[in-house]
């Protein structure tokens, strides 16, 4: 089970919190994943799980293949670096600045993430 809360001011000027419980039913509960509010250069909507080709990234100026992921706080784009071989993490405007197209999901094609560049 996964819970989102919101906050929402009410016209008197309190703040009320609400929140929506995700209950797994008949679906499995690992595979929930939370729509970014973002979209990748196709139009596609970026969730929690999807994983990323970003052709020419502006950061390292390679290819980059990764995975949206929540951590610290938020989701985040995390991909393994080209030339040290070290995992990096970068906000998700890496794959809107870097025109980055949803190629698969990790738990379709897992694969996906071992390709080379």
């Amino acid at each position: 089970m996964r819970c989102l809360e919101f906050r929402v001011k009410k016209e008197n000027g309190e703040w009320r919190h609400v929140g929506v419980t995700v209950a797994s039913g008949n679906c499995k509960a690992e595979t929930f994943g939370q729509f970014s509010g973002m979209t990748d250069k196709n139009g596609g909507k970026i969730y929690e799980g999807d994983i990323i080709r970003i052709k020419n990234s502006f950061i390292l100026g390679k290819p980059l293949i990764g995975k949206v992921v929540w951590e610290s706080g938020g989701l985040v784009f995390k991909y393994m670096n080209p030339i040290h071989g070290g995992e990096g993490i970068a906000g998700l405007l890496l794959i809107c600045n870097s025109e980055g197209e949803i190629i698969g999901n990790i738990f379709d094609n897992p694969g996906l993430l071992d390709v080379k560049v």
